[in-house]
């Protein structure tokens, strides 16, 4: 899985960062959507590593990276297929579970970590 993930990472970079001439946006976002896929995938052996433990926040965030792959594969399809498309205030509203999820979840990882902070604090 660590392998890959690397080639997901490097495939995703070069849609980013070498785009073709042609339906760069949709090559960019294509990018954007393997990458997360490689992020996805570096999961699973990042947790056999016990890195969530270590490093619960980043981990954390790294799950809430697949909310964003499926937004990032539609709206590459969205412009491979039309090419003259333009992105629309209203296609934003895609990514509002990214919104709603990381909201929540992080509120609530700050809340526990000041409340460990005033346990701390107390003895």
């Amino acid at each position: 899985m660590g392998i890959t993930s690397g080639a997901a990472f490097l495939l995703g970079f070069l849609l980013i960062a070498y785009a073709r001439k042609v339906n760069v946006v949709a090559n960019r976002f294509l990018g954007l959507f393997v990458t997360t896929v490689g992020f996805a995938m570096l999961e699973i052996p990042l947790f056999y590593k016990s890195f969530h433990l270590s490093h619960p926040n980043l981990f954390e965030m790294i799950g809430l990276s697949r909310f964003l792959s499926a937004p990032f594969l539609y709206i590459s399809i969205l412009h491979f297929t039309s090419i003259r498309k333009k992105l629309k205030p209203k296609n934003l509203w895609h990514f509002y579970l990214l919104y709603y999820f990381s909201s929540s979840e992080f509120h609530f990882l700050s809340l526990e970590k000041i409340l460990n902070l005033m346990r701390k604090k107390e003895k």
